[in-house]
């Protein structure tokens, strides 16, 4: 699933400047381009900072994922917030 995040939404939820500086930064779209969003989720779950990412954005809404279901997930691969 693609999932698209525009600048001003970015802005609007006060996004860090990581996001900016992100592979994922399409400039030419001004958005965070994520191409298959669960691909995107199995990359960053393999490390705490992107753990961290995936919380953000299902913490404020701005992905299909809900926190129940990234509790799960993250169950089932043994990851912890450490």
């Amino acid at each position: 699933m693609r999932v698209v995040l525009d600048n001003a939404t970015l802005r609007r939820h006060r996004s860090c400047r990581a996001a900016y500086t992100s592979p994922e930064w399409n400039a030419e779209l001004q958005a965070l381009v994520y191409e298959d969003w669960d691909a995107t989720v199995e990359r960053l779950l393999k490390k705490p900072e992107g753990l961290e990412q995936i919380e953000w954005f299902v913490n404020h809404k701005l992905v299909p994922m809900t926190s129940d279901e990234l509790a799960a997930l993250k169950k089932a691969r043994g990851v912890s917030n450490v």
